[in-house]
């Protein structure tokens, strides 16, 4: 389960990074044509990111089965010590 939780972060991570990274690569060509770019648009930069990150969120929502209709059973611990994870069924 915590692969999966730091697969979702880091997915989200990189989505947030990705306009950075297309800013910072346009500077690069800019630069190797020889012209100048003006200072960073940090305000657009940073909505842009985190309008990607929110439609992910709701893309994944929107997208992944739901437990509605399934009866949850929340972890036990076992007499011999062993944790049995949660889950639904």
């Amino acid at each position: 389960m915590e692969t999966r939780l730091l697969r979702i972060l880091l997915s989200r991570a990189v989505l947030a990074i990705l306009p950075f990274a297309v800013y910072a690569f346009w500077r690069l060509y800019l630069k190797s044509r020889g012209r100048q770019a003006g200072p960073p648009p940090w305000g657009w930069l940073i909505a842009a990111a985190g309008i990607i990150v929110g439609v992910s969120i709701i893309v994944t929502v929107a997208v992944t089965p739901t437990n509605l209709n399934r009866k949850y059973v929340p972890a036990q611990t076992l007499p011999n010590g062993r944790i049995t994870p949660g889950r639904y069924e």
